[in-house]
């Protein structure tokens, strides 16, 4: 008798609706993406400067070479197409990649209305400026 009481209060229990943490979910996500981003823009941004710091050591070592001319040299050796992508297409899509992973659509609590939000790292900035400064170096020095 006791028994089927048990079964019967147990039937008839309801499970309570717990609403689904979202915050946690939207900040593993930026958390995540942040990381991959930046490991991702260190390799876009890596290939430039290795570029740039052959330049300064051939410079370094064959002292009546000027900096400018050894930067030449390994641009055309390069070729055109790549020369283009490597000083100015990577570093491009590099800030674009920091851009999109620091910039957030976030919608308020009452849910009327949506905001971007900004957030940027340290890494992240310094990143920004060293893809900045390859774009602006071969802009103006190279081309």
């Amino acid at each position: 008798m006791q028994n089927d009481d048990l079964e019967e209060k147990l039937r008839s229990i309801t499970l309570p609706d717990v609403p689904p943490l979202k915050h946690q979910d939207t900040v593993m996500r930026g958390l995540f993406t942040e990381r991959r981003t930046k490991a991702l823009v260190i390799w876009i941004v890596a290939l430039p400067l290795y570029m740039v710091a052959c330049g300064a050591m051939k410079t370094l070592f064959h002292a009546g070479l000027p900096f400018q001319s050894s930067m030449e040299e390994i641009r055309l050796s390069l070729g055109q197409p790549v020369s283009i992508i490597a000083f100015l297409f990577l570093p491009f899509f590099g800030l674009a990649a920091i851009a999109a992973s620091s910039v957030r659509l976030r919608q308020d609590d009452a849910g009327s209305g949506r905001y971007l939000v900004a957030h940027l790292s340290p890494a992240n900035a310094v990143l920004a400026l060293l893809a900045l400064s390859i774009v602006l170096y071969s802009i103006f020095l190279l081309w």
